[in-house]
């Protein structure tokens, strides 16, 4: 990257890992007419999810089934059966809680986002919005900075699938300008 003028490898100690984007709620207490709370959820609209119970499910939901992302506020999700009614922001309106602490929400890699999780990864001070993290040969852009170790990013190489990888040293390279 250094043929764009920024400086190559910025500081970048420590190891990171990808995953899903995802969440975990409680059926009963952060569920209520169709809407499902998660503090700073990962989710945009018409993000495709897989709903999987942790117990019983919220009645109106199938677990294992695929749904679409209606994105309410930061902290607040609807779920539609089509992409279409997503975008348009119908979502199912659910009338019982299901039961259970652990039901998730997953959106595949597959789709091109994650989320980076590391140690002394310090990704507040020493990354932005729109720089580059690479780990063998899956290169990303940084979309937000949660926190130091924590951060979502796409893939920037739709060649290459983003797969999940743990404990892996990553480089990171300032946004080109």
């Amino acid at each position: 990257m250094s043929g764009w003028g920024n400086k190559d490898d910025k500081s970048s100690t420590g190891t990171v890992t990808l995953a899903a984007p995802s969440i975990t709620f409680n059926g009963a207490t952060a569920h209520a007419a169709g809407v499902i709370t998660s503090a700073a959820h990962p989710f945009l609209t018409g993000d495709s999810v897989v709903y999987n119970n942790g117990g019983t499910s919220i009645v109106g939901l199938t677990s294992t089934s695929t749904y679409f992302i209606v994105n309410l506020t930061s902290g607040t999700v609807g779920l539609a059966a089509t992409e279409d009614a997503a975008l348009k922001g119908d979502y199912i309106t659910t009338t019982t809680d299901g039961s259970g602490a652990s039901h998730t929400l997953t959106h595949a890699l597959s789709n091109g986002r994650g989320v980076i999780t590391g140690s002394s990864t310090l990704f507040t001070t020493e990354a932005a919005v729109g720089d580059f993290i690479r780990v063998g040969s899956q290169e990303m852009i940084v979309l937000s900075i949660a926190s130091n170790t924590s951060c979502q990013v796409i893939n920037a190489n739709p060649q290459v699938v983003l797969t999940t990888f743990s404990a892996e040293n990553y480089t990171l390279n300032e946004k080109p300008t």
